[in-house]
């Protein structure tokens, strides 16, 4: 049986007044608007759907609440036009609940599920006569490629394509079992153990099938709200670059690569880690070459940023320890790049102070409120000191593990901050003597070698407070390239702001500590 997810949380949060008017912008089966419909009165209620089937199963539903409500077959991408021909041009509140709806999830025949065999449909307007069936017996293996990778972010879109090719070659491929079969024997058995192998693929194609991402550039969509952590942020990014500027998202790798502002961005953290809410920074993954592409763009910051720590309080005692290793790693970087300065060093080492002190509590409890709104202001403090001063050769080891393996990216960090830092401290030892003051240390009539093994020495006792894997090999890898590794290493963006130029001998001997 469908059950809306955090139905009744959703509806307090738009504070209903019994005669406002209010849209459901994703009918489905009616969880949302049913419970809209119940508190107003005198208001009225519209609610959008492509779906014949969610359309007419909610209007039995809702005729049993009340008669004040309208239901509008059409995307909500097109709210305004709809609402205008009804001579409505403002309202009191909007809800979305955003993905693919139970009504094609549940009833196998729609085609949209890999656990049920049913024909390749995945049409939410099923009037249109286009459907997965044509994408994926009718597209070359270019534009296969192109949608499994850009739309589906599947690392195997060629291996894949290039099976659906051959397949079809023989007879058409008809049903969703015989995809996912295909979908099987493209990927190692590895990739396949964490979720459902087909899980990217079938994506990919509801998107292609449906024109879901091209509704930004054809109906002039006013801003882009992102939700969740680095990734999605980071996508969210991407994605307004690309709605302003066009072209590919790998025209942007560097530094300002942009020429017009993107859209808007209302930026919700869910995680205290990335500070990527707060930064021009992001970071896309080349799924051909494994490479993480480092942007740096001005034209990328958002309008609106959101830190509630309330927001955090459910996340695992595992990402919680990842994340604030990140930001540990924001913060430390940042005191010891080239770019730092009085204002930086500030920030950064207030974010320092701050997490050894909740980060082991955010981790023990997560519901300990005080420790996650103390680890979001620290991240805020982060975006200010990184996003000037630059980060270091952490990051830049980080991406190459993260792009290569698929590993957490805050691990990485982790993993890899203490032996960096060592390097680093040899050459900048005055400040790892403010850290170590900042950590609790009486330096007075201390070597600056003694504060350096005892900030090398906290960041470890940290990272095993809270759970932090000490090996590669903990997370699954075994026999890394150290080669190609150090390579891009040096090549990474984040490389320049270290105060030590790490050689690639260097840097495949770091990287042999952790393996």
């Amino acid at each position: 049986m469908h059950k809306t997810v955090l139905l009744n949380e959703a509806i307090d949060n738009l504070n209903i007044k019994e005669d406002g008017i209010y849209v459901d912008c994703t009918l489905g089966f009616g969880g949302h608007s049913g419970l809209i419909l119940e508190r107003i009165k005198r208001g009225f209620l519209f609610a959008f759907d492509q779906d014949d089937m969610a359309l007419e199963y909610s209007e039995k539903k809702l005729k049993e609440i009340g008669s004040n409500f309208e239901l509008i077959k059409s995307n909500f991408a097109y709210i305004k036009e709809e609402l205008n021909k009804r001579n409505v041009t403002e309202v009191d509140g909007i809800v979305f609940d955003l993905g693919v709806s139970s009504p094609q999830l549940d009833i196998a025949d729609r085609g949209f599920s890999f656990h049920k065999d049913a024909k390749l449909d995945m049409r939410m307007d099923t009037t249109k006569e286009f459907s997965a069936y044509n994408v994926v017996n009718e597209y070359s293996y270019e534009e296969l490629v192109r949608v499994i990778r850009d739309y589906g972010e599947e690392k195997y879109a060629t291996s894949i394509a290039k099976n659906i090719v051959k397949d079809r070659e023989s007879k058409p491929i008809e049903t969703t079992f015989e995809l996912v079969d295909i979908i099987k024997k493209s990927m190692p058995y590895k990739a396949m153990k964490d979720s459902h192998p087909a899980r990217r693929t079938f994506q990919a194609i509801r998107i292609e099938v449906n024109n879901e991402l091209e509704v930004l550039k054809k109906e002039n969509c006013d801003f882009i709200v992102s939700i969740g952590g680095g990734s999605p942020q980071d996508c969210g990014k991407a994605i307004s670059v690309l709605a302003t500027n066009g072209g590919k998202i790998t025209d942007y790798e560097g530094v300002n690569k942009s020429q017009k502002k993107c859209l808007p961005i209302v930026a919700i953290a869910t995680t205290a880690g990335t500070s990527a809410e707060v930064t021009i920074n992001y970071v896309i993954t080349d799924e051909e070459t494994h490479i993480k592409m480092i942007m740096v763009d001005r034209n990328t910051l958002a309008s609106i940023t959101v830190n509630d720590p309330e927001l955090m309080l459910s996340k695992p005692a595992g990402l919680t320890a990842a994340t604030g290793m990140d930001a540990l790693t924001h913060a430390m970087e940042a005191v010891v790049a080239n770019g730092a300065i009085d204002v930086t060093d500030a920030t950064a080492l207030y974010a320092i102070k701050q997490i050894f002190e909740y980060l082991p509590r955010a981790v023990e409890n997560g519901q300990d409120i005080e420790a996650r709104e103390q680890m979001c202001y620290a991240c805020f403090l982060n975006g200010i000191a990184f996003s000037n001063a630059g980060l270091g050769n952490v990051h830049a080891m980080a991406h190459q593990l993260g792009g290569l393996y698929d590993l957490p990216h805050g691990v990485c960090n982790a993993m890899l901050l203490p032996i960096v830092e060592e390097e680093n401290a040899k050459q900048a030892p005055a400040k790892f003597r403010v850290m170590a003051e900042t950590i609790g240390m009486d330096v007075e009539g201390k070597t600056d070698e003694e504060c350096m093994d005892f900030v090398i020495g906290k960041i470890k006792e940290l990272s095993e407070r809270v759970g932090i894997p000490k090996t590669l090999s903990e997370l699954g890898v075994e026999n890394p390239d150290f080669e190609t590794l150090a390579e891009n290493s040096m090549k990474d963006a984040c490389a320049g702001a270290n105060p030590v130029f790490f050689d690639k001998e260097l840097l495949i001997k770091l990287f042999k500590k952790i393996a």
